[in-house]
């Protein structure tokens, strides 16, 4: 992976300099995909869209906040921005936060951060496979609350919406479901993901599963 510049953006409540890191150039070495879509490589860079301020705990999207600069990685010392706070990732419950703050202002902006919830509930499967889904049970009424409220946004016409609502599906349990919104999909470039998620259902697995691994 060879980086890119980092792009300094200014918390709109405080004027915290956070600086975004960007990539030149990537690849999928040693990638794993996952079956909710997530993939998780070593030399591809994923970055934040949405961030928290330390100095204040704004929670914004960055790329509606001012653009105050960039600077090369290389040259961080010739330039004042470089002492920028780093944006990162925000947690599980800073997602609800994001969301019950009324930040998601359209459908795309929903989805994203609904998305990345679900994200974040199956990361702790990917990070101890005999781990927990859930830590009690109001966690798990916000993880079926969030589930039932992507698949109010994902429309089945399109067809990268339809595997999601099927996972969505086969991680609640439906599926049958799963299956029906499978069944239709006729092309090449998903045969390994259908046949796979087909399986899982056989099997009664609702658990996020590795689907391959690039090297």
């Amino acid at each position: 992976m060879i980086p890119g510049p980092d792009y300094v953006y200014e918390c709109p409540k405080c004027g915290q300099f956070i600086a975004k890191e960007s990539m030149m150039s990537g690849n999928t070495f040693e990638a794993t995909i996952y079956s909710d879509g997530k993939t998780e490589a070593p030399m591809l860079l994923d970055t934040p869209e949405i961030t928290r301020c330390r100095a204040c705990g704004k929670i914004f999207w960055l790329g509606k906040s001012k653009l105050i600069g960039s600077y090369d990685w290389k040259s961080k010392t010739k330039s004042g921005l470089w002492f920028s706070d780093r944006a990162r990732f925000l947690t599980l419950t800073e997602y609800f936060m994001a969301l019950n703050s009324g930040l998601a202002e359209n459908p795309d902006e929903e989805l994203y951060i609904r998305r990345r919830i679900w994200w974040a509930y199956n990361d702790r499967i990917r990070r101890d496979r005999e781990g927990r889904l859930f830590l009690d049970d109001e966690d798990k009424e916000n993880w079926k609350m969030n589930c039932d409220e992507l698949l109010r946004l994902l429309d089945p016409e399109i067809i990268n919406h339809r595997i999601m609502a099927a996972e969505i599906h086969r991680n609640l349990g439906d599926f049958e479901e799963c299956k029906k919104l499978l069944q239709p999909i006729q092309s090449e470039i998903y045969d390994f993901l259908k046949s796979r998620l087909l399986y899982e259902c056989d099997n009664s697995n609702r658990l996020v599963v590795p689907l391959k691994s690039n090297d």
